[in-house]
């Protein structure tokens, strides 16, 4: 099935793509001030490691669409989540996901982002960084000039089930922009096998087994720094 794209104020979503554990779900983002939070459309099935390199391709792309659509952006976000394989994988995840979030913009000030959360019911629920990096945009990339030179990526615990009810997935940056919208929730892009996990919902004190959430991101990612501590 081919994913399209679908403007949201400042929202305009690329494609969502979920593969046996994986799901993946991508924000771009552009001017506006009060915003609905993206929706993510259907989308096709995706395979493979995720990189870097995959990472900068696909917000390329979007860059090029928003080239001939819009013109420069304040800032764009793409997403991946990561989900476990299984229910012993789940339990020793502590039922968290792994978000891989990055972000790029044209204003260094607006880094390191400040906080992610989701809000839902009225409420704030952090989600905690596991870690996180900082990089520049090649300045050959398009990317460079219609979302900015600045980029940051990190790994951040996600509520497995918040995930799957309504609400929305937001980030501050460290200035000029609060509540950006990353994901409307629930995620499509959840595997039916995670859905019937039992009890998808961490308790208030529970945290991962390091090695098992380490494990994960080395058997689904290459070249991003691996969390060596929990938060």
């Amino acid at each position: 099935m081919r994913a399209g794209m679908k403007r949201f104020g400042e929202a305009m979503v690329g494609r969502l793509a979920a593969a046996a554990m994986i799901g993946v779900v991508a924000a771009s983002l552009a001017h506006a001030q009060t915003p609905p939070a993206p929706e993510a459309p259907d989308g096709k099935l995706e395979t493979g490691v995720v990189t870097p390199e995959r990472v900068t391709q696909q917000i390329e792309e979007w860059a090029k669409q928003r080239q001939d659509s819009g013109g420069p952006s304040a800032r764009v976000s793409h997403v991946w989540i990561f989900f476990a394989g299984g229910p012993n994988e789940f339990a020793a995840l502590g039922r968290y996901s792994v978000l891989l979030l990055t972000v790029v913009t044209h204003r260094s000030e607006e880094l390191p982002l400040k906080r992610v959360y989701i809000r839902a019911n009225d409420q704030e629920v952090p989600v905690q960084k596991l870690s996180s990096w900082r990089g520049d945009v090649d300045s050959s990339l398009l990317t460079h000039k219609i979302y900015g030179p600045y980029r940051e990526g990190g790994f951040y615990l996600l509520p497995t089930g918040m995930t799957m009810r309504n609400g929305q997935l937001l980030a501050d940056f460290a200035v000029n922009r609060t509540g950006m919208p990353i994901l409307q929730l629930p995620n499509k892009g959840t595997p039916d096998q995670v859905k019937r996990f039992p009890n998808l919902d961490p308790t208030p004190r529970a945290k991962p087994e390091l090695k098992v959430l380490q494990a994960l991101l080395e058997k689904r990612t290459a070249g991003f720094p691996i969390p060596r501590s929990l938060p």
